[in-house]
């Protein structure tokens, strides 16, 4: 085997390893995501369990998106609330997912732009 054929297969390796690592990290999200879904009292607009507090909320974006915009929103908003992590949400799901989503991903967008 040539020494560019042994790099590319070392290479093909590592990617493999990373796609893997990234499926079982993955994999494990879900399953915290699924036991604090399991906990949830609230139904969204489809009668779906959702988060009902403040806490529950960051707890799910902690998972999804550590360090992220949409965590600093939930913790700022609970330090502010009286009830804290406990401060029940009234606003929809669907209206909570709107604002969260895109402050959790933007990092990880301007992230992903930065490394090409």
């Amino acid at each position: 085997m040539t020494k560019t054929k042994s790099h590319a297969a070392h290479a093909k390796n590592q990617v493999q390893s990373t796609i893997d690592q990234a499926i079982a990290d993955a994999e494990k999200a879900m399953q915290q995501v699924d036991d604090l879904a399991s906990k949830w009292s609230r139904k969204d607009e489809n009668g779906e369990a959702c988060p009902g507090t403040l806490g529950e909320y960051i707890d799910i974006v902690t998972l999804i998106a550590p360090g992220s915009k949409a965590v600093q929103y939930l913790d700022q908003k609970i330090n502010e609330s009286p009830n804290g992590r406990d401060e029940k949400v009234v606003a929809p799901d669907s209206q909570m997912r709107a604002l969260l989503q895109p402050l959790a991903m933007e990092d990880a967008v301007t992230d992903a732009a930065a490394a090409q």
